[in-house]
């Protein structure tokens, strides 16, 4: 052990050890050194292996010839062995002779559940592939993952999520042929996503489907379901599934035995994810999006089941919410709602009367109050201002207002931030006056900063407190610029 750890730890060579120890009359115990050396050989080998990937490992023989057999188009629990395990970067990893684990494919995402024995518990969280093997990847809840391997178990696929997931994988193939019979037999599926919560369809189609057609391919969706139409699964190969018409991704490339799932005579396509019995197990479908992805592309959403119900329910509330809010009962509520906008929009116009009353009077008081410069008169002062457009209208009266030979700079305080706006009368431009330089200099006392044309400038700056103290100085400003 001591040779060992002088040739792992320091570098130290055996043989200059043994000629040491020879001369102090120590013999060192080689068959123990090559022991503890191919130890340590394997437990590197084994590092590699884990950090290396599944892939890996199974190519270098970490995994055993059988493995990762998929049993769950048929049982959702099954008694299985572990025959590997793998902890990296944090994420704790289980392989198991077979599994009843849908491993996230074709769009549908992968099953949870749990792997238990002997007072053990691994939490599966997602379930996907890594070349041909199946990869259970969580948490070990109680135990330790070691202790796992080589262990019989009871590999338990969570029901109620995998049954969700089922019904709304079921619905793409339901949603798919209804578009077909809507939009035209130039749709295809251009892609998909299949979980418990919801389901995405991409397709091919070079227009927004209009929301009348998105009603009525719902409905035929929905009249679907309610005729509990068997889902039957089959083999066959690829060669016969084609003169059935079966629907294929073009993209995806199949074997020579293709497995093909039917929904009575309203839809046949290639598909390895998991479905319904019946339809009616879908319960109900309801879209809740219709968008475009790419040129050519587009995608609806969708939920069913229990995410349909969850739907409903908080359209419900939502609805209940408005009429208690709006005092109007469901049938008058939409009336009541146009009142208010209509109501809303009479109010922004009186508003926005006002606004311009009260403009023009403080631009009134801003000329009354003009300090004279010579023949200029610069008029300044902070204004009250609801927005940016209500700001830049005072400043276009203003210039308005000066007529000519003036001035005008205004402040005000927009969004908690100092904005400033400069104008000049024409006449004064030919005399070197530049509101875009003026703007530039006085935005300096407020932190900030600005530009724009000779006759109109605007600036920003982070206080707005100090507004009034810029201003001060813009006769001095002015001034330069006409003695310049």
């Amino acid at each position: 052990q001591d040779a060992f750890q002088l040739y792992d730890t320091y570098g130290f060579p055996i043989d200059l050890t043994e000629l040491m120890a020879s001369e102090k009359g120590i013999t060192v115990d080689t068959a123990g050194f090559e022991a503890a050396m191919d130890e340590q050989k394997n437990r590197s080998r084994e590092a590699t292996r884990m950090a290396g990937g599944a892939q890996q490992a199974l190519e270098e023989g970490f995994l055993p010839e059988h493995h990762s057999e998929f049993v769950g188009y048929d049982v959702l629990s099954t008694q299985s062995k572990v025959v590997a395990v793998l902890e990296h970067d944090g994420k704790q990893s289980l392989f198991l002779e077979s599994t009843p684990f849908y491993a996230e494919s074709g769009g549908q995402v992968g099953d949870q559940g749990r792997i238990v024995a002997n007072g053990m518990t691994f939490r599966v969280d997602n379930t996907y592939k890594n070349g041909e093997s199946i990869v259970h990847e969580g948490q070990i809840e109680s135990g330790n993952l070691d202790d796992l391997k080589g262990v019989d178990v009871e590999a338990t696929v969570d029901q109620s999520r995998r049954l969700d997931t089922s019904r709304n994988h079921t619905l793409t193939h339901l949603v798919h042929a209804a578009l077909r019979d809507e939009l035209g037999t130039h749709v295809h599926q251009a892609g998909s996503y299949v979980g418990p919560d919801r389901m995405r369809f991409d397709f091919t189609h070079v227009e927004p489907v209009s929301a009348e057609s998105l009603a009525r391919i719902e409905a035929a969706v929905n009249e679907k379901i309610r005729e509990n139409m068997a889902v039957e699964i089959a083999y066959a190969s690829l060669d016969r599934a084609k003169e059935m018409g079966a629907m294929m991704l073009f993209s995806e490339k199949y074997g020579d035995t293709v497995r093909t799932v039917r929904i009575s005579e309203y839809s046949l396509e290639l598909c390895g994810g998991t479905h319904l019995d019946a339809t009616g197990q879908t319960g109900l479908m309801r879209f809740t999006s219709e968008t475009g992805t790419a040129a050519g592309v587009r995608r609806v959403e969708a939920v069913s089941g229990r995410g349909a119900e969850q739907f409903f329910r908080s359209e419900t509330d939502l609805v209940s919410s408005l009429t208690d809010i709006l005092g109007a009962d469901r049938d008058r509520l939409a009336d009541r709602v146009e009142q208010l906008l209509e109501r809303n929009k009479e109010l922004e116009r009186e508003l926005s009367s006002v606004r311009q009353e009260s403009a023009g009077s403080a631009v009134d008081d801003l000329i009354s109050s003009a300090k004279m410069l010579g023949d200029i008169r610069i008029a300044t002062g902070v204004v009250e201002a609801a927005d940016m457009d209500t700001f830049r209208s005072t400043a276009d009266k203003l210039r308005d207002g000066l007529k000519h030979q003036g001035v005008g700079v205004i402040g005000a305080s927009l969004s908690g931030k100092a904005s400033l706006i400069v104008v000049v009368t024409d006449d004064l431009i030919t005399r070197g006056v530049h509101a875009g330089n003026i703007v530039r200099d006085v935005a300096k006392f407020v932190d900030g900063g600005g530009g724009g044309k000779p006759h109109l400038a605007q600036a920003g700056g982070k206080d707005p407190d100090r507004i009034p103290d810029a201003l001060s100085h813009v006769p001095d400003i002015v001034n330069g610029m006409v003695e310049g």
